[in-house]
């Protein structure tokens, strides 16, 4: 179910986050609460398997199981988030290794549907992560290595104790958290007081405004989540990024 706009992000209990591929996906859970990274994992798929999306779905199937009875979880205390689906290749991918990925994308998104689990939007893209970690880091262009560190060094994680895709998945929730909830809200809230201005009945009125103060109630306190991390990697605290 899609989960934005719908919920306050302090109302999900955890969120696993996801860095989907053909082969090797990452994942990390975290409580939304305390910001607290409670685990992380990596799914890989055999590479000499017929049916790879058919040995991934399993896989995260039985992940999700787990994790809903370990932490007794109910689906509407899990916020799903993942990497957006690229929809061009990029200078290391062949249309070969985008529909791969796309298959992957799509038998991940059956599951949740299934499941009827909370799942952000489309997912994050790739270019607001590295926007955000530009603006966190104060980096012009930060690399993989540089956004990995700091996620590694937030959470005093030895960087040889997880997979890069665990720690891309991180990233992602750094993203979200720092900048991406508000912004999509934001734009919302626009898209909604266009609307207003071509309403003329009062009750149509008063109703669009009342969905304009319910979104505004949504909103998160990302300069407190990006003032937390800053400290923590003695950065000096950033203003509200723009992704």
């Amino acid at each position: 179910m899609e989960a934005r706009f719908q919920k306050r992000l302090s109302d999900y209990k955890y969120a696993l986050v996801c860095d989907l591929a053909q082969y090797e996906s990452g994942f990390a859970l975290l409580d939304v609460s305390t910001n607290a990274l409670v685990e992380v994992q990596q799914i890989s798929v055999s590479r000499t398997t017929d049916q790879p999306t058919g040995e991934m779905y399993e896989k995260f199937d039985d992940m999700v199981n787990n994790i809903l009875n370990k932490y007794n979880l109910q689906v509407e205390d899990l916020l799903i988030i993942k990497e957006q689906l690229p929809i061009n290749c990029g200078p290391h991918s062949t249309a070969q290794t985008l529909q791969a990925l796309a298959a992957a994308h799509a038998v991940f998104n059956i599951n949740i549907y299934l499941r009827k689990l909370y799942t952000y939007s489309n997912g994050i893209h790739s270019i607001s992560v590295k926007t955000y970690f530009k603006k966190l880091l104060g980096i012009e262009k930060p690399q993989k290595d540089d956004i990995r560190a700091a996620v590694c060094k937030y959470y005093d994680i030895d960087p040889e104790s997880i997979t890069r895709d665990e720690s891309d998945a991180i990233a992602l929730w750094f993203c979200l958290c720092g900048a991406k909830w508000n912004k999509d809200i934001d734009e919302q809230i626009k898209v909604e007081k266009k609307h207003r201005k071509t309403l003329t009945a009062k009750h149509a009125i008063k109703e669009s405004d009342k969905e304009i103060e319910r979104l505004e109630g949504l909103k998160w306190d990302e300069q407190q989540f990006t003032t937390q991390i800053s400290l923590k990697l003695g950065l000096q605290s950033v203003s509200p990024t723009d992704n």
